[in-house]
């Protein structure tokens, strides 16, 4: 066991995936490409005037069905099959584990930086979910699996807590409602 902590050498690089998240992060781009046009800006006689507008509904469609979701979803099992690595690695030298909090400090940086150029960033939440499964790695595997059948299953009554009532997760709504049977008594007209 050596104490030197170094990059993973050649030969025990799994290159799959590394090619995997070449792939995710070219879906991901491919996804984004509307916002980084400003697409969604362009009034309907813009749209109509670009190359095979008339194919919009059913690339969306397509887009919807085959693409959104899936590259995030694979980018997201990818870094958990990383820090699995990196767990496995900490097994045999004790500093591995803080060189994963330094390197995840410094993806929450990067993060940052880059919500201030782009809404949709997910580095900054991927390092803060970093430090989260710091808690959860000496659990067992009947708790972590536990642990996985309630986030793949709390959606499901979520959002039917959404449906039946939409103002729970938008607690403003609560204010703005308020405000506006305040003004109806008051005889104000907003």
């Amino acid at each position: 066991m050596s104490s030197l902590l170094q990059p993973v050498h050649r030969n025990e690089r799994v290159y799959l995936l590394d090619i995997l998240r070449g792939f995710a992060i070219l879906g991901i781009f491919i996804m984004n490409l509307w916002a980084f046009t400003f697409y969604f800006g362009y009034t309907e006689a813009e749209k109509s005037a670009v190359v095979l507008a008339q194919y919009d509904g059913i690339t969306i469609f397509f887009q919807h069905m085959f693409l959104e979701g899936k590259f995030y979803s694979l980018f997201s099992m990818l870094f958990g099959i990383g820090f699995a690595i990196y767990l496995a690695k900490a097994e045999e030298n004790k500093k591995v584990l803080s060189l994963f909090k330094r390197r995840l400090l410094i993806l929450l940086c990067i993060g940052f930086i880059h919500l201030l150029l782009w809404v949709g960033d997910i580095v900054a939440f991927y390092a803060l979910l970093g430090f989260l499964l710091i808690a959860f790695r000496n659990f067992s595997n009947k708790n972590l699996l536990i642990l996985a059948a309630v986030c793949i299953f709390l959606p499901i009554p979520l959002y039917a807590l959404k449906m039946w009532n939409p103002a729970i997760f938008n607690p403003g709504q609560f204010l703005i409602t308020y405000n506006l049977q305040l003004d109806a008594q008051l005889g104000i007209n907003s």
